[in-house]
């Protein structure tokens, strides 16, 4: 079960609720929270959105979600904040509370006749109160802006990281059950080879082709479930199970190519560029006793990352139109495949063509498939890319 799963809960429940942060503290492994209903359910979620998260599948729309809640890196930078502004809110609190203590005692004091005390205290309270509210404020200012400059960056950086880390995943689901069903096809044809070899209707080098396929599938297919199992580890554990958990893993969603069309490339430069934590930094860079020349090279550096970014931006946006093209392409070149090996199974079932000529239009069919596959897979990462560089996150491959 999800024993690295993490909940929160913040003496100043403000913060959580002003500022948008959601910062807990670690709990029992999640086979005892469901037993003891244990985990607090943050506010903005309903009863079935939070089971879904807490539930023993990880789908890939619940990924930011996840890290939010339950990555410990994530967490990690989160402990800090709260750590940092706790001892400020439990203050306000306690302004709060003292300055009602004064109000109810200039009640007392009044009703016993003592008007001066009365207003004393009452002024007393009022001070305290306005001053609660005042840093209360304050606080959830800067609750903001460390959520904005420091936490949501780490949690973009992460969900960006694992989403694309899920969709190798599946990529590679797609390369297993292809290689499966190969293995399976060479299988009966090396049989086919040895039977017809018996005969005389195959040669050595017909039995040899069958055997080097057969045994580079299983090679492939061997090494490749040793690399889905290191990968879905990997997965878990960043989401928050522990490694030897074994939950389910949903499926990735639809590539939406349409939103590829509502695309405003000028306006989501400057978006991007907002959100770009290099950017920020080198605007906030500092330095005393500036020079000239300090301002003009801080100002070039500035230049130099926007026009940089702007690059970047190009290039992903290209990369979604090759990619939408590939996909299309390649489901093209599947529903061909597919007219073509329906029609050889009505041909083998007439008699008209022979199993290894068969299976080897099926083995052309599944590849196809697979490519295909590979294809929408490729769409939904650049679509990812895309969307996550508005938020900060560009690929440093670019």
């Amino acid at each position: 079960m999800k024993s690295t799963r993490f909940t929160f809960r913040f003496a100043g429940a403000t913060l959580a609720a002003a500022a948008g942060l959601s910062l807990w503290a670690p709990v029992k492994p999640f086979s005892v929270l469901q037993s003891e209903a244990a985990v607090q359910q943050p506010e903005g979620y309903d009863d079935e959105k939070w089971a879904r998260l807490l539930d023993d599948t990880l789908e890939y729309e619940e990924i930011p979600d996840l890290i939010e809640f339950f990555n410990p890196s994530y967490r990690s930078a989160a402990d800090a904040v709260e750590s940092n502004l706790k001892d400020s809110y439990e203050l306000v609190e306690k302004m709060r509370e003292d300055g009602k203590e004064y109000r109810q005692q200039a009640k007392g004091l009044e009703a016993e006749g003592d008007q001066i005390y009365s207003a004393q205290y009452k002024a007393m309270g009022r001070s305290l109160s306005s001053a609660a509210s005042t840093m209360e404020k304050a606080l959830d200012k800067q609750a903001r802006r460390l959520d904005q400059n420091t936490l949501a960056p780490i949690r973009y950086q992460l969900s960006s990281a694992v989403q694309s880390l899920f969709i190798g995943y599946k990529q590679m689901e797609v390369n297993r059950e292809m290689l499966e069903k190969m293995t399976e096809l060479y299988t009966d044809m090396l049989s086919m080879s040895n039977t017809q070899s018996g005969i005389g209707m195959a040669t050595s080098t017909d039995l040899l082709s069958a055997q080097v396929s057969l045994t580079s599938a299983k090679n492939q297919l061997s090494t490749l479930n040793n690399s889905m199992d290191s990968l879905r580890r990997t997965l878990i554990m960043l989401t928050g199970w522990d490694y030897t958990d074994n939950p389910a893993l949903g499926e990735v969603p639809e590539p939406d190519m349409s939103w590829i069309d509502s695309i405003d490339r000028e306006a989501d430069k400057v978006k991007a560029i907002a959100y770009n934590q290099e950017i920020i930094s080198l605007k906030n860079t500092k330095k005393e006793n500036r020079t000239v020349k300090d301002i003009h090279s801080k100002e070039r550096s500035v230049t130099d990352a926007e026009e940089q970014l702007r690059s970047n931006m190009d290039t992903l946006y290209y990369n979604l139109l090759e990619k939408r093209a590939a996909l299309q392409a390649a489901e093209t070149a599947l529903s061909q495949a597919e007219l073509t090996w329906q029609g050889n199974q009505r041909r083998y079932q007439l008699g008209m063509l022979g199993r290894i000529e068969y299976l080897s239009t099926e083995i052309q069919y599944i590849q196809a498939k697979a490519a295909r596959d590979t294809a929408r897979m490729n769409m939904l990462q650049a679509l990812n890319e895309y969307s996550w560089a508005l938020k900060g996150v560009v690929p440093t491959d670019l």
